[in-house]
């Protein structure tokens, strides 16, 4: 299990607003459970803020994956308070409200083949925003995203067994 915990003050971080300040706070917590030797369940948790011009402004991911030798499966939920200035809506909503955004994806990939430690991974997933009532008349109340990947990443290592190991060790 990893544990983290992280708190910033950011001198102007938007060269669009110089002058605003931003007190920035993560934590997050990652759990990882081998099922066999090329499977295994892995879950995090994030929770994230910031507070700029006294409002503080929070946001949480919850991410599972279920890794089943070549094949995961996994979702995701997302939220995020954001307010009409950063959504570049400020003429819409003079007072600026803040707005809470949720998003729930489901998605499914699968090693395709692995070359020099590198694999490559085909995917499907698709993606549910709710929208806030205020919004729904630009974005629609459930919008829905749809994505195909192709993805390259390094292959997950393995460790040899402890006599392989202590071979290797020997003929160095």
């Amino acid at each position: 299990m990893g544990l983290q915990v992280s708190n910033g003050w950011l001198k102007s971080p938007e060269e669009a607003e110089p002058n605003d300040n931003v007190n920035r706070f993560t934590a997050s917590a990652i759990h990882t459970k081998m099922l066999g030797e090329d499977s295994y369940v892995a879950t995090t948790l994030v929770y994230g803020q910031n507070r700029h011009h006294g409002v503080t402004q929070p946001s949480v991911l919850l991410e599972n994956s279920l890794q089943l030798h070549k094949t995961a499966i996994y979702g995701r939920y997302e939220f995020v308070q954001k307010d009409a200035g950063e959504l570049d809506l400020e003429a819409m909503f003079p007072s600026n409200p803040n707005f809470n955004i949720n998003a729930v994806t489901l998605g499914v990939n699968h090693v395709l083949t692995t070359l020099k430690q590198t694999n490559l991974t085909a995917g499907v997933q698709t993606t549910l925003n709710v929208s806030p009532r205020a919004l729904q008349a630009l974005y629609g109340s459930s919008p829905v995203g749809f994505q195909v990947y192709l993805r390259i990443t390094p292959a997950l290592m393995k460790m040899g067994s402890s006599k392989s190991r202590h071979h290797s060790m020997m003929n160095m």
